[in-house]
């Protein structure tokens, strides 16, 4: 899912931006496997901190350990050289050929699928 909203989303961030990253997928595969952990952990500890001030700390403890290796991936990840591409004068009427494209894959992809699902 990472992948695929990289590529939904990268003719926005072009134009929007000016500049892509090009380490953001290693840096999200190391990333996004922690996020479900740190929502639930967090929302849990919050709610226990309202009864106790200590138990509340004490189940933020593991999470900010989570949350401080996400913040040291993306600082190493950041620092590496030709870690974006910057983009001059990208203007939003490459987005509709993109997205057309992009259509175009996916029911190519849809079709395919779908002939083999059929086979067997």
């Amino acid at each position: 899912m990472t992948i695929a909203a990289q590529i939904a989303t990268l003719p926005v961030l072009i134009v929007t931006f000016g500049r892509i990253s090009l380490v953001s997928l290693p840096a999200n595969i190391l990333i996004v496997p922690f996020l479900p952990l740190v929502m639930a952990g967090g929302f849990g500890a919050a709610l226990a901190g309202i009864l106790s001030d200590t138990i509340g700390r004490i189940l933020f403890l593991p999470l900010w350990l989570i949350l401080r290796y996400i913040v040291l991936v993306v600082e190493v990840f950041a620092k590496l050289p030709l870690a974006s591409f910057n983009f001059l004068n990208i203007r939003w009427f490459w987005i509709f050929p993109y997205y057309l494209l992009l259509f175009w894959f996916w029911k190519r992809y849809a079709r395919k699928k779908s002939a083999i699902d059929n086979v067997q």
